[in-house]
């Protein structure tokens, strides 16, 4: 064992003493701007790191750490030792480093394994630089470990890490996803990718466990007290584009056995972690056999330096203009569906598929079939915008309609999609629009976006899943904000067995694994917009192991929201948030013209850089004077009262308000640390 933590009573009193949501409370705390060293007096206008986050070695309270305005800020191992970033259940933690800002963390060589970085809390680098070095470069003494998930994690703690708009992490010595054998039960550690990079090249690595881990380590552990692996979830998931670098040392995955050996890649590959269901692309990973060359490029050699793994972007195909049909030769320039996406119904390949500028376009299904947008082959989107729409004919003279298969991202911004009928009032039914079909691929993540005006107008059924045909873990993510859902109008025919509602979520049971297939849906309104649905109303239905359907057949908005389905700024009834604050319902549940309205709206009090959210960008927008009344109390008093909210809600609640932590919380915050120990190998 290399270390353990043990946590003072005092601690277990917070928790029970203040609950939950008092503990779920963070503070911001924001860095003044300019060049200093982290502990300096540059913290919330002017304390140091001590007062403003109760210790100079990182943060250990319920914060949230704000870098930005390109600032350069410098740790210094030497003197304050291990650097660590750590959140308690129910005291989330996080750092952001954005605008360009960076903070280098020294790991000091003379220490026989370096200074190690603990990261327990969210990491947002947005535009931000994360980076590890020696005080003397290119010296041969290990520059320790950045560890994602370390022995101060806690059971089933889920990690996040967003390398985002040119975000980035540059480390000497090796990053860890997990502690060795030290980490919790159940850590999750998530790690997403758009537009960021990985660069681990650089430094040496000495011994830390028994074996010479690499520049980039994944630790399965085994539990002696449970008798069990202690089953530990690692991705790196690219959701656009950027790239992981590691050097000579390479790449490990190792597990360990019952009586502590371990096993595994001790010089793995890229594809390797791909195979392992690591390494993904919008959730699409290897292990159900998806082709890691689609979606990835490799260059250099394993266990040699530079070697290097970028993701794949898709190519953009945008409409010419005007309006026609979807095969038309209107695509980049006069293409025809068939030359420009490589068939007339859809897409089957990596491209980012556009249409704007106010074009009306159809799709005919009588003569093209069921519509399909299918990522496999790459990342795959449909964006229609600046009031374009698209129009998809289900084609009634089809039993069930023509079904219309959405297995790639979708994107409404002041865009319509529309399914409709041939002859409108038909009594055939109108088919499916399915997000997430059997086309989707494991763990496969969908978003669709719906803003600005955005629509999704439907006749016949929106399907969430392809009723028991979809992937293992699919997850389909659904953010609305000024958008909305208008699923009335047609019938609904019979397709697995029982009548969907014109709204349905599947629950499917797998049988190749005898177990749930753990789909995850959700739709998160982040603004204003609506939903309704017809008489066919809301369905929620969960197969068994002998393929019966269950659930909800005649749901309400409320069951959604205690499922957690729909949510509010990512709250819902699981959050033990209450349902009326966000919401109006109108019409009866099975019911015509049953609606949702939300009572968010788009813009946000203390929004002052205009982002859609509140956060300590803002703050830094106030200090340089660009508040609605600049530098004025007023304006500061307005962005620490909406600090972390993206929305507001019509009514005199507002969503996000994070009231200061109270002198018995951070005097109890006091004594936990001084129930810490640890001992070092």
């Amino acid at each position: 064992m290399i270390r353990r933590v043990w946590l003072a009573p005092a601690c277990l009193v917070l928790a029970g003493a203040l609950g939950a949501q008092a503990l779920a409370q963070t503070t911001p705390v924001v860095w003044d701007g300019g060049n200093a060293e982290w502990k300096a007096n540059k913290w919330n206008g002017g304390q140091d790191a001590n007062t403003a986050l109760g210790r100079n070695n990182g943060s250990e309270g319920p914060f949230d750490i704000f870098i930005g305005d390109a600032s350069q800020v410098t740790y210094d191992a030497a003197t304050n030792g291990d650097f660590r970033l750590k959140a308690v259940p129910g005291a989330p933690t996080s750092l952001t480093i954005n605008e360009g800002a960076k903070l280098t963390l020294d790991s000091f060589n003379t220490d026989t394994d370096g200074k190690w970085s603990q990261f327990d809390g969210d990491l947002f680098l947005d535009n931000g630089t994360l980076k590890r070095t020696f005080t003397t470069p290119g010296s041969t003494v290990a520059g320790g470990a950045l560890i994602l998930g370390s022995w101060r994690s806690y059971e089933n703690q889920k990690i996040k890490a967003n390398l985002t708009n040119g975000g980035r992490i540059e480390n000497d010595g090796q990053l860890w996803f997990g502690a060795s054998e030290d980490q919790a039960i159940g850590l999750d550690v998530a790690m997403t990718i758009n537009n960021g990079h990985l660069d681990l090249t650089g430094g040496a690595n000495a011994p830390m466990t028994g074996l010479v881990e690499g520049d980039l380590t994944f630790f399965y552990d085994y539990d002696d007290g449970t008798a069990a692996p202690k089953g530990e979830k690692y991705s790196i998931n690219f959701k656009g584009a950027g790239s992981i670098t590691v050097d000579t040392a390479g790449i490990y995955v190792v597990t360990q056995d019952s009586v502590g050996n371990w096993s595994g890649l001790t010089n793995a590959s890229y594809e390797d972690l791909w195979n392992a269901g690591i390494l993904r692309s919008h959730g699409i990973n290897g292990v159900d056999g998806s082709t890691f060359a689609n979606f990835f490029t490799v260059t250099g050699t394993v266990g040699a330096a530079d070697y290097k793994v970028t993701a794949k972007t898709a190519s953009t195909v945008t409409w010419d203009g005007g309006n026609d049909e979807w095969k038309a030769a209107k695509w980049n320039g006069g293409q025809t569906s068939a030359v420009a996406l490589g068939r007339n119904n859809g897409s089957e390949n990596s491209y980012d598929v556009v249409i704007g500028g106010g074009a009306q376009v159809t799709y005919d299904a009588a003569t093209n079939g069921d519509f399909r947008l299918k990522s496999d082959n790459g990342p795959t989107s449909l964006t229609i915008k600046q009031g374009a729409k698209l129009t998809l004919d289900s084609f009634n003279t089809d039993t069930d309609g023509k079904w219309s298969q959405i297995d790639g991202d979708l994107n409404l911004d002041n865009g319509t999609l529309k399914r409709t009928f041939t002859t409108p009032g038909s009594s055939v039914a109108g088919g499916a629009l399915i997000l997430g079909s059997w086309r989707s691929r494991q763990n496969q993540q969908i978003d669709v976006n719906i803003s600005n005006g955005g629509r999704i107008e439907n006749d016949g059924q929106v399907w969430f899943g392809a009723g028991e045909d979809q992937g293992i873990g699919l997850e389909v993510t659904m953010t609305i904000n000024n958008g909305h859902l208008d699923l009335t109008g047609g019938t609904n025919a019979p397709m697995t067995g029982l009548v969907e509602g014109d709204l349905t979520f599947f629950y499917d049971y797998d049988d190749t694994i005898s177990a749930p297939k753990g789909e995850k849906y959700s739709i998160n309104f982040t603004g204003s917009g609506s939903i309704t649905v017809d008489t066919a109303g809301i369905y929620v239905v969960t197969q068994d192991s002998v393929g019966n359907w269950d659930g909800l057949t005649n749901a309400s908005y409320l069951d959604l929201w205690n499922k957690g389905i729909l949510q509010a700024n990512g709250l819902s009834g699981l959050d033990g948030a209450t349902f009326g604050t966000y919401f109006s319902v109108a019409g009866a549940v099975g019911g015509a013209n049953y609606k949702l309205t939300s009572l968010l709206t788009s813009g946000q009090a203390g929004d002052f850089d205009g982002d859609g959210d509140v956060d300590g960008a803002d703050f830094l927008t106030w200090q340089r004077g660009g508040s609605p009344s600049p530098l004025s109390p007023g304006d500061l008093a307005t962005w620490k009262a909406n600090f972390g909210a993206a929305v507001t809600v019509n009514a005199a609640a507002s969503v996000g308000a994070v009231p200061e932590p109270t002198a018995l919380f951070s005097a109890m915050v006091a004594l936990c640390g001084l129930g810490v120990w640890r001992s070092r190998r």
